[in-house]
């Protein structure tokens, strides 16, 4: 399993190896996508110290017989996103039609966050799978 970005920094440090300052910018934005897909399988209500914490259940939005309820999906990604990735300075979600062979829902996420006194713009892909689980990707 891979540390968290921060607890990799810190234990760096305490070794001498790195200081802060030297953490590339594609490893923030992998740790950002690691967290989010994290956040996004998270079922709302299943951790104890915060019960708004992760995405309610879309089963229902999404039975196969009709088109998935977009608006709402997004509202809740941005809502997550906005609420517990503070990383994240400006976020747009845009929802991407699905093509002939495509059955999955994706959106992606352009957001802004600040590195070395920088604005680095991330663009990730999140991918609702047919078995359930969304990933997040670069």
């Amino acid at each position: 399993m891979k540390l968290r970005l921060l607890k990799r920094i810190k234990s760096w440090e305490e070794a001498g190896l790195v200081s802060a300052s030297d953490v590339d910018t594609n490893e923030v934005m992998e740790s950002i996508c690691d967290d989010l897909e994290k956040l996004f399988n998270t079922r709302r209500g299943t951790v104890l110290i915060d019960q708004n914490y992760g995405l309610p259940d879309f089963t229902h939005l999404m039975n196969g017989y009709a088109a998935p309820d977009v608006a709402e999906i997004e509202r809740y990604l941005l809502q997550q996103v906005r609420q517990y990735e503070t990383r994240l300075v400006t976020t747009n979600l845009v929802y991407q039609q699905p093509g002939k062979r495509s059955i999955g829902v994706k959106f992606i996420l352009n957001a802004l966050f600040e590195h070395k006194n920088h604005d680095i713009n991330l663009e990730a892909n999140i991918l609702f799978n047919d078995n359930g689980s969304i990933s997040v990707s670069l």
